[in-house]
């Protein structure tokens, strides 16, 4: 027996849409990067912060509401 996603939702008690695709879950995707005290980072931390700001700066072409 396969359930669709409204009949597992109500199964688990799931009022509001939750997304499962990952194209729904982008389009709903939040990013905020706060302001950082580069003293106190390591320099792996620095440069994994740098490459990620930088790999969603590059989706955000695909999808403007990211920023």
């Amino acid at each position: 027996m396969i359930f669709n996603q409204e009949t597992i939702q109500k199964i688990l008690g799931i009022a509001e849409k939750t997304y499962i695709k990952p194209e729904e879950m982008a389009d709903k995707l939040n990013i905020t990067f706060y302001p950082y005290d580069e003293t106190k980072q390591s320099a792996n931390v620095l440069k994994f912060r740098q490459k990620l700001e930088q790999a969603f700066i590059g989706f955000s072409g695909q999808n403007s509401r990211l920023f």
